[in-house]
C-alpha cells in the first residue's frame, strides 16, 4: 500500500518537473522582458539571425598581433630559463646538503645554491 502511494507520488513529481521551461526558453523570456522595459516600441522590432562566413583580418599582416606574439614567446622563454635555473639550484642543494662532516666549501656551495 505504501509502495503504491510512493510510486504515484514519484510519478507526479517527475511529471511536474518535466513541465517546466527549458533553459533556452527561460533565456528568451528574460531577454524579451528586459527589452520590453528598455525599448520604446518593442513590438516593432524583429530578431535578426546573422552568420559569419568569413573573416577579413589576416593575423600574418597585423603588426600588433605579431608584436604581442613575439612578446609572449619571449616571456615564455624567460619563464623556461628561470624554471631550469630553479631545477639546477635544487639539484645543487641536494648535492651539497650539509651533513655532520661538511666542509666550509660544501656549506658555502649549499648556501649559494639556496640563494
Amino acid at each position: 500500500m505504501k509502495t503504491k502511494s510512493l510510486i504515484i507520488t514519484l510519478v507526479a513529481l517527475i511529471g511536474l518537473c518535466s513541465c517546466g521551461q527549458s533553459k533556452e526558453e527561460k533565456a528568451q523570456e528574460m531577454a524579451a522582458n528586459y527589452l520590453k522595459g528598455v525599448l520604446y516600441h518593442f513590438d516593432s522590432y524583429e530578431p535578426l539571425q546573422t552568420k559569419v562566413d568569413s573573416s577579413f583580418v589576416a593575423l600574418s599582416t597585423d603588426r600588433e598581433a605579431i608584436e604581442l606574439t613575439l612578446d609572449m614567446l619571449k616571456l615564455f622563454q624567460s619563464a623556461q630559463e628561470y624554471a631550469d635555473k630553479i631545477e639546477s639550484a635544487e639539484s645543487s642543494m641536494e648535492i651539497w646538503s650539509p651533513s655532520g662532516y661538511s666542509s666550509a666549501y660544501s656549506k658555502g656551495e649549499y648556501r649559494r645554491a639556496k640563494e
